[in-house]
C-alpha cells in the first residue's frame, strides 16, 4: 500500500532528479517530468516533515534518517537546477543531523563516538535489523560537504560537516575489530 511519508518522498525526489541529467539528451521530455516530480516530491517530504506526518507501516519519523535523505534530495535538486533554495534546506536537516551524532565518549565500558541517535534527544542509536538506512544521515553529510567545501562563506560550517565525517570515520574504524 502506498503512502505518503517524508522520508519515502524524498528518497523519490532524489531518485528522481539524479535522473535528470542522465536523460536530458536522450528523453528531455522524460528528463522534465523527472525534475517536476522530484520537485513536488520534495516539496511533499518538506511539509511532511515539519507536520509530523508519517507512514503507518514505519511508524513515526527517524529524525537523522529523513533529514539525512532530506539533504540528499535537497543536494540533488540543486545540482540540476541550481536553486540555493535548496542548499538552505539541506543546511537546516544538517544541522538536525549532526546533533543527532553523539560528539564525545561517552562514560561506557569502551566508549565510542560518532555513531548517529535517531533523534537529537540520544535516545536511541540509529539501527535497523533489517531494511537498513543508517548511510541516509552521513551520506547527506557528505553530499552537502561536496557542494560547499569550496565556498569561503560557508567556512563555519563546511569544518562542522567535515568534523562530522571525521567522527563517523572514527566510528568506523573503532568498531571494526570489535
Amino acid at each position: 500500500v502506498a503512502e505518503n511519508g517524508p522520508f519515502e518522498n524524498f528518497l523519490s525526489s532524489a531518485a528522481l532528479a539524479s535522473c535528470v541529467d542522465l536523460f536530458k539528451e536522450e528523453d528531455p521530455t522524460f528528463a522534465s517530468w523527472c525534475l517536476r516530480v522530484s520537485k513536488e516530491d520534495f516539496e511533499f517530504g518538506e511539509l511532511g516533515y515539519k507536520n509530523g506526518i508519517y507512514t503507518k507501516r514505519w511508524g513515526p519519523n527517524i529524525d537523522s534518517v529523513v533529514c539525512g535523505h532530506g539533504i540528499v534530495a535537497a543536494c540533488e535538486l540543486y545540482k540540476v537546477t541550481k536553486d540555493e533554495g535548496y542548499l538552505d534546506v539541506a543546511k537546516e536537516y544538517a544541522n538536525i543531523v549532526m546533533k543527532c551524532q553523539q560528539v564525545t565518549y561517552p562514560d561506557w565500558d569502551k566508549p565510542i563516538r560518532g555513531f548517529f541517535y535517531e533523534d537529537v534527544k540520544h535516545k536511541f542509536m540509529l539501527s535497523y535489523e533489517h531494511r537498513g538506512h543508517e548511510q541516509s544521515p552521513i551520506q547527506g553529510i557528505c553530499d552537502l560537504y561536496e557542494l560547499l567545501k569550496d565556498r569561503e562563506e560557508e567556512g563555519n560550517l563546511v569544518k562542522k560537516l567535515l568534523k562530522s565525517i571525521k567522527l563517523f570515520k572514527e566510528f568506523i574504524v573503532s568498531t571494526m575489530y570489535s
